[in-house]
């Protein structure tokens, strides 16, 4: 037969409550009380969890919420290849194992699909409390989703941008860019390369051209005549299209579309902010196949700080913005927790502080 906490609750002399929030390690119960009653549930065989489905219905009934101490985090595809995803990942795990939750990994490949014929059923049954996701996920993916009574009102974490009715963590984007493009002004770079989507570019309200915009304005330059445009692949961009320097081609392949044809219109251009250390790695590998030097030629600064481009001694050499990926995790993770156990009801954003790099892919213009 199977052994339910009342009959745990008979044996140790205590309540019903007091053996459940035992053995959920709730605070309010002593260690001393919580070890005795974990080795009473052991000695008799208990299964915790499993009359969770029944414990929901039960507390549904009632109006009483559910916590099933499980949360989900959606990555796109592959998401574990890449070292960027990864430290984000890592720290949503540590949060999550520090709470005592456990942690659903779900990837996706076509958020807009209905949810029904994309997702597993433990979200739709109720069996998930919330889901952190990347930014880059439809929103419309999760007003579908809440049509769902499992999942309905259930909270929502983005990281990196802010989806619609959802809490967020991003970074402080439009102080990184501001950081790097000031740096190169004050270095006496008067005319930047700024490589980014059209997209992008268009929205001049963005944080990342606003930051660049805003060091130019502190040193009276016109944007329009001393910034220039490289527009990249939206893929490019993508936080998991990360490559390193040992996915580089060791022919005279072109990388960079465009870049050394943009260049030699634009003598004028002297320093390059690529969106992430991605494209900065390809633009190092065009300019040095095509002979210039950086920093004598081009100075280079990358954005993430997740990919190396080494000297000949091993060091690292890219300047880059430094954006704290693990740090990311965590307090998405617990945002997420903290709202599922109703110690935060808002749908709060954090934006968390980046840090300038300076390494020896910049210098003063020649």
């Amino acid at each position: 037969m199977r052994v339910t906490q009342r009959d745990i609750a008979a044996r140790c002399g205590v309540s019903n409550a007091t053996v459940s929030l035992a053995l959920r390690h709730d605070p309010q119960i002593s260690e001393e009380t919580i070890e005795r009653i974990h080795t009473v549930a052991a000695e008799m065989g208990y299964v915790q969890g499993q009359n969770q489905a029944a414990r929901r219905l039960a507390l549904q009934r009632f109006g009483r919420p559910v916590i099933n101490h499980v949360i989900a985090a959606f990555f796109s595809d592959e998401f574990y290849r890449q070292a960027y995803s990864m430290r984000v990942y890592r720290g949503i795990l540590e949060t999550t194992t520090r709470a005592r939750f456990a942690l659903l990994t779900a990837t996706f490949t076509h958020p807009t699909d209905s949810a029904e014929s994309h997702v597993p059923a433990v979200f739709t049954s109720g069996e998930v409390d919330g889901i952190i996701t990347h930014a880059g996920t439809d929103a419309h993916f999760y007003q579908e989703l809440s049509r769902y009574p499992g999942f309905r009102s259930r909270p929502v974490v983005s990281f990196y941008e802010p989806v619609p009715g959802c809490a967020c963590v991003r970074f402080d984007d439009e102080q990184g860019s501001y950081q790097a493009a000031r740096h190169l002004l004050e270095l006496g770079h008067r005319h930047l390369l700024l490589c980014i989507t059209r997209e992008l570019w268009a929205d001049t309200a963005g944080p990342r051209v606003h930051g660049v915009q805003r060091a130019m304005a502190e040193m009276d330059l016109d944007e329009h005549r001393h910034l220039h445009l490289l527009e990249v692949p939206v893929g490019w961009i993508h936080p998991d299209q990360t490559m390193t320097f040992a996915d580089m081609p060791r022919d005279d392949g072109e990388l960079f579309p465009g870049l050394l044809d943009l260049l030699c219109r634009h003598p004028e251009v002297t320093a390059i902010l690529a969106r992430n250390d991605s494209i900065a790695l390809r633009a190092w590998h065009d300019l040095t196949r095509a002979g210039y030097r950086i920093p004598e030629d081009y100075s280079l600064v990358g954005y993430d700080d997740y990919t190396d481009i080494p000297d000949a001694h091993g060091e690292n050499i890219l300047t880059t913005v430094h954006v704290p990926l693990e740090e990311m995790g965590r307090q998405a993770a617990q945002l997420l927790i903290d709202q599922t156990t109703g110690e935060r009801t808002t749908h709060q954003e954090i934006v968390l502080p980046v840090e300038l790099l300076v390494r020896a892919s910049t210098a003063p213009p020649r």
